[in-house]
């Protein structure tokens, strides 16, 4: 498991808005149309990405569906 995926599991554990996000942004992903082909990312560009939905995340505590939305933009760049 890497380093980003570590943090983010300890955060969830810790953070039910964080937990919820994390699921919400599972089911809105697995409910687009069309198959989602996997990107591949630099060690350190998902570093950055980690760290980009964490700030997020803590910004709109309050609306998970849109850090989703928000994460899954991202991600598509």
């Amino acid at each position: 498991m890497s380093g980003t995926a570590i943090k983010l599991s300890d955060l969830s554990k810790d953070n039910p808005q964080f937990e919820q996000l994390l699921s919400e942004l599972v089911e809105f992903a697995q409910t687009c149309q069309g198959p989602m082909q996997p990107r591949y990312f630099e060690p350190k560009e998902m570093s950055k990405l980690g760290q980009e939905i964490i700030r997020l995340a803590f910004a709109n505590e309050d609306k998970p569906g849109k850090v989703a939305r928000e994460v899954l933009k991202l991600v598509s760049e």
